[in-house]
């Protein structure tokens, strides 16, 4: 049997292009979206390389090593997504809310069963500020199917291409494709530090960066305030502070178990 000694300086290079090759060939790259320099991905990939290098020292490079590292990778690579965040914190049309800015995060990120989550979190400190309706954007070559929220105050949701208009936004706050319509009576509206959750679905999966998107008057995600001192209300914009890729944490324990096993199986195919 010949075994040759593996140099973690020549193998960790290998491994990052082994990694850009597959998601090139394979389409995943595409699917899920994933940084070329994905920091999560290269440190996995290279611990799992440095383990084998200084347990093991020399290696056989057979075809039973390449299936043990192969099978690890494609799993780790499934343990990432994207999220998408915006916040508004500048008025376009009407009067600017009392409370600090940003008034709003928005967090899209990726679901279960390639749906997208979305996360509003208020920040409105004067108490009679409230949202009325909040306006974002869809990627146009896909279809929306279906939205459900979990938690948070009561809110209706329409969606159609450039036909949703957000309340006292003007003429620049219309033309979105999503809006959702807040309640409005006291005790039910969506204000102080309260957070509300949707998640959307599609006929095709759904990424988050589906909803970065421009209308036809630049805006990409808008709020309409109302109960302002000053106001009686005003529209409000977002703009986009971090796309990041995070790791999927249910993937992440399924692939510890994982890891494990196929360290043992690393070991029984150099053994025999």
């Amino acid at each position: 049997m010949h075994f040759t000694q593996v140099n973690q300086s020549t193998f960790f290079p290998i491994i990052d292009l082994w990694t850009k090759n597959c998601l090139k060939c394979t389409g995943l790259g595409a699917a899920l979206r994933l940084r070329k320099g994905s920091f999560f991905k290269k440190f996995i990939l290279r611990l799992i390389c440095l383990g084998i290098t200084q347990n093991m020292g020399r290696l056989d490079m057979s075809i039973k090593f390449g299936a043990v590292i192969l099978g690890a990778a494609s799993l780790l690579l499934a343990c990432e997504a994207r999220a998408l965040t915006f916040e508004l914190g500048e008025t376009f049309n009407g009067a600017s809310p009392s409370s600090t800015a940003p008034w709003l995060t928005a967090t899209f990120s990726q679901g279960a069963n390639g749906s997208v989550n979305l996360a509003l979190q208020s920040s409105l400190e004067v108490s009679s500020e409230f949202f009325g309706s909040l306006g974002f954007n869809f990627n146009p070559n896909k279809t929306l199917s279906g939205v459900s929220q979990n938690g948070g105050s009561p809110a209706g949701i329409d969606w159609s291409v450039n036909s949703e208009d957000l309340q006292g936004g003007g003429n620049v706050g219309m033309g979105f494709d999503v809006m959702i319509h807040f309640a409005t009576a006291n005790g039910s509206r969506f204000q102080g530090t309260d957070l509300i959750n949707f998640i959307f679905s599609g006929t095709t999966p759904l990424d988050p960066t589906d909803f970065n998107f421009f209308n036809a008057n630049n805006l990409q995600i808008a709020a309409h305030i109302q109960g302002i001192p000053d106001g009686p209300s005003g529209a409000v914009k977002g703009v986009q502070i971090a796309e990041t890729t995070v790791p999927d944490g249910g993937s992440t324990l399924i692939l510890l178990g994982i890891g494990t096993t196929l360290f043992a199986l690393l070991r029984r195919a150099i053994a025999t």
